[in-house]
């Protein structure tokens, strides 16, 4: 692993699709529009998956493989 930062289930859901837009996409991949949804601004992901019965270390590590913290879209805007 690198020394990067890595998502947590206690980070709110809107901050994790902040930190990289393209962990939108990773969310979705388990049935979830979290970028849309109006309780991501206030639910941890955990709280956010567990009404879906999802694994939260699944989807931590998906995330943090395919969609880590500081790059994606976000990154390179702030390149601009």
């Amino acid at each position: 692993m690198s020394g990067r930062a890595e998502y947590n289930s206690d980070m709110i859901v809107a901050d994790i699709v902040n930190a990289n837009p393209d962990a939108s996409a990773v969310l979705a991949s388990f049935g979830l529009p979290c970028s849309s949804c109006a309780v991501a601004w206030t639910e941890t992901l955990r709280e956010g998956l567990a009404p879906h019965g999802l694994d939260a270390s699944l989807v931590l590590t998906k995330l943090n493989r395919d969609a880590p913290r500081g790059e994606g879209q976000a990154s390179r805007m702030d390149e601009e």
